[in-house]
């Protein structure tokens, strides 16, 4: 089973995957599908977690988000 890895977002990237509303969203990383990222706004954990779908090009993969918290 892959570890969950942390991945920081700003404001501006946690507004598009809230326009996302659940759908596919494009986030630049070089983590591999398949992956589970625990989103952190700000350094802090906001209790978001997306899995990485898919390649979009070498650096910008199609991410969904699999849980919401807080």
């Amino acid at each position: 089973m892959n570890k969950t890895k942390r991945y920081r977002l700003s404001q501006d990237m946690y507004k598009i995957i809230q326009n996302a509303n659940g759908g596919l969203f494009l986030l630049y990383t070089r983590h591999n599908p398949g992956d589970v990222l625990n989103l952190l706004l700000d350094g802090n954990d906001i209790g978001l977690m997306c899995r990485v779908e898919s390649r979009h090009d070498q650096y910008y993969k199609y991410c969904k988000v699999i849980t919401e918290g807080v």
